[in-house]
């Protein structure tokens, strides 16, 4: 072999040799680049899959009203609560609420403070009832709140009403695939018992005596 051949030939390998070492750690780094980029990709898109989960699976927010509200009358209109005087005069908006959610069943207690609602609302088929809590309106300040919520997620409660010590509801537990039943909801311990006693046909809309009594029997002096 020519003596300029072979120098030729070991140049153009050593110059091969130096421009793949030259071009290593540039090709190491665009690996690295390429690999905490989808890193980043992925972690990012764990985060708003999370954060969507989280505000899917968070606690309906129940609704606040323009405070101090009066009444004593309160009624339901298309889907918000409305207070108005005896006399149907000075009627006041308590709620806006949007589309797929409503409130029903107003009930005052005993002392005249907090207004007990029912809100529901649509699931996101727009076919299903996918809540149903029990709200509180504060009559001085407007600021709700929420009073009862079952433990099961797919419990849906309502038809509130106050015992005489405010101390409970008493309300209608609806669950998936079984027929509703009454129930006494403690207020402190945030946990619906059943009233009805074993063997009984279970009961809806659950409501004390004016007295506090059941009906037919005076209180004792």
């Amino acid at each position: 072999m020519p003596l300029g051949g072979r120098a030729a030939r070991d140049t153009g390998a050593s110059g091969a040799r130096a421009r793949a070492r030259e071009a290593g750690p540039t090709r190491r780094a665009l690996i690295l680049g390429l690999g905490v980029a989808l890193l980043l990709a992925v972690g990012a898109r764990s985060l708003v899959s999370r954060s969507a989960d989280t505000g899917a699976n968070a606690p309906p927010t129940c609704p606040g009203a323009p405070g101090p509200f009066g009444g004593p009358l309160v009624f339901v209109a298309q889907q918000d609560l409305y207070a108005t005087g005896e006399d149907g005069r000075g009627t006041t908006r308590l709620t806006t609420l949007p589309e797929g959610t409503w409130a029903h069943d107003p009930a005052w207690s005993p002392d005249g403070g907090t207004l007990a609602f029912t809100l529901n609302a649509l699931a996101a088929d727009r076919r299903t009832v996918a809540v149903g809590i029990i709200c509180g309106l504060d009559r001085r300040t407007g600021a709700g709140r929420l009073l009862a919520r079952s433990p099961a997620a797919t419990d849906l409660l309502d038809h509130p009403a106050w015992t005489p010590d405010a101390q409970a509801l008493l309300l209608t537990v609806q669950r998936a695939e079984q027929p509703p039943a009454s129930a006494r909801y403690g207020l402190a311990r945030r946990e619906p018992h059943a009233i009805a006693r074993r063997g009984e046909r279970p009961g809806i809309v659950p409501r004390w005596a004016v007295s506090g009594l059941p009906p037919g029997r005076r209180a004792p002096r």
